[in-house]
């Protein structure tokens, strides 16, 4: 292998690293490939027992974007706050290491972000998906916190209601594919001209002018791209200064980054809305992709794992209060709108010889099994019980 070679080798291998997007602990991205299709994904790449990983996006840019969108990460109530959330991915347990810190509004002092994480008067708190996502999280906790005690209820109520809006999520996924759209025009042409045109060149002109000029036609690509994320970005995104910088001279120097410019500004869009309303959205009506996934995540939330025996009293007492005043008041609207849809995902299809099934992951069951193995601690269910 020529130096050449080893060396476009390794501009594929780097690409290929770019295409890949970090989720967090019960993330899921939404990505849109050839023909507009969407679907929803957990990370498929994970690092030991933990939950988080990456996932692939589509290679070539003009046809694939990615928005990430998670369960509220924290639980809220007029006195106090906790990292800790009822949601986890279906099927499978809650992971080993759960965060069990909990905060009473009195005792905060100071909510800050560094890079994906929050911190909470200097202590970790959380992590999100992206500093983006981070720094909508900080402002909207520093908002509850600031707040008069008697508005904070208020203020978490429409705040459930925004995440859980399936008219702003379709507004806001039209708006920004549109406004990125000359973004990712111009990264399909970069992409062509370093893996096709730019080899093409040097093999069959060598040194000359012809690959002088491909050269300076990627360079101007770039430059292109790197504006245009920049104030994309700032106009979505204008409290995140430091990162904004931080990639524009990232995009502006390095290929591979500027290739995937648009995932760096439109995997947070959605951070803040529930997975269910971004599958109502995403996701084909009648679709096999829509059922599986709508299903398994409407099943968790109505039927979540047990999780008192995690949580300090405190934690406990935020956590109850949350899901019965917010959380499920919000999945009982989605209920109402989706009232035909979800009769088809509540139960199993039964066969011959099933006596029971698991309510939240749907296994079925042949023999009398009174909890399910894959969801410890949830009971099973006779049909018509």
């Amino acid at each position: 292998m020529t130096d050449g070679q080893l060396l476009y080798a390794v501009m594929v291998l780097i690409y290929f690293g770019e295409c890949l997007v970090w989720l967090p602990d019960g993330a899921y991205a939404c990505l849109r490939g050839v023909g507009g299709r969407r679907r929803i994904r957990l990370s498929g790449f994970k690092i030991g027992k933990a939950r988080s990983g990456w996932v692939m996006s589509g290679v070539f840019p003009l046809f694939s974007t990615v928005f990430v969108t998670r369960p509220w990460p924290v639980s809220l109530s007029a006195e106090a706050m906790a990292a800790f959330s009822i949601e986890t991915p279906n099927p499978g347990l809650r992971p080993v290491g759960i965060a069990d810190q909990g905060w009473r509004w009195n005792d905060v002092e100071k909510i800050q972000r560094e890079g994906k994480k929050l911190l909470v008067n200097g202590e970790f708190f959380l992590v999100e998906s992206s500093p983006e996502a981070a720094e909508k999280q900080r402002h909207f906790l520093e908002l509850v916190w600031k707040a008069e005690p008697g508005e904070r209820e208020a203020l978490i109520s429409q705040c459930l209601e925004r995440a859980w809006n399936p008219h702003r999520v379709k507004r806001l996924i039209g708006f920004w594919e549109g406004q990125t759209r000359a973004m990712r025009w111009f990264s399909s042409f970069l992409l062509l001209a370093l893996f096709v045109a730019f080899p093409a060149c040097y093999i069959f002109f060598g040194a000359s002018r012809e690959l002088l000029a491909c050269g300076l036609a990627c360079l101007c690509l770039m430059l292109q791209i790197a504006l245009e994320f920049f104030f994309l970005h700032r106009r979505a995104f204008p409290d995140v200064k430091y990162e904004r910088w931080q990639w524009f001279f990232l995009i502006l120097l390095v290929p591979q980054q500027t290739l995937r410019a648009h995932d760096l500004l439109l995997k947070a869009i959605l951070s803040e809305y529930h997975p269910l309303v971004v599958a109502e959205v995403a996701l084909k009506k009648g679709s096999e992709g829509r059922r599986e996934f709508m299903g398994r995540v409407y099943r968790d939330l109505k039927y979540p794992l047990p999780w008192k025996a995690r949580a300090s009293q405190q934690v406990q007492e935020v956590v109850s209060q949350f899901e019965e005043q917010f959380l499920l008041p919000s999945l009982e609207r989605f209920e109402s709108r989706h009232e035909e849809e979800l009769k088809e995902l509540r139960e199993p299809v039964r066969e011959e010889g099933d006596l029971c099934f698991c309510d939240r992951c749907n296994q079925t069951f042949s023999a009398e099994v009174d909890s399910c193995p894959d969801c410890v601690g949830i009971a099973t269910k006779s049909w018509g019980a």
